[in-house]
């Protein structure tokens, strides 16, 4: 069984490695896309929202961003920004049932 203390993302040796990994690759859309999630499922909503952001700069075509992103939003309430996320997804991607659904949710 996994010890779930010492798991790199609650801190510690993994957390600087993580720094070390955006100082060294600060322009990977990837690894900002897997910190903003990490930081998610750990409630760290502003911190998501800021490497999800990034992530979404970098590679502003990646529907799955859009995805995660708006999903944030609407965690955190936002239904505006959620909303327009979305929106923009379906721009790119009308024909995307997924996010066509959870669009929905935000009003």
């Amino acid at each position: 069984m996994i010890n779930r203390r010492g798991a790199p993302w609650r801190g510690g040796m993994g957390s600087s490695f993580i720094s070390q990994a955006v100082h060294y690759f600060p322009e990977d859309a990837h690894l900002h896309f897997g910190i903003g999630i990490m930081c998610s499922k750990l409630d760290q909503q502003n911190r998501a929202q800021l490497h999800l952001q990034r992530a979404f700069e970098l590679t502003p075509e990646d529907i799955g961003l859009y995805d995660m992103l708006g999903s944030l939003y609407q965690t955190t309430k936002d239904w505006h920004s959620a909303a327009s996320v979305y929106e923009q997804a379906l721009a790119i991607d009308p024909d995307n049932v997924r996010i066509f659904f959870k669009s929905f949710f935000c009003f």
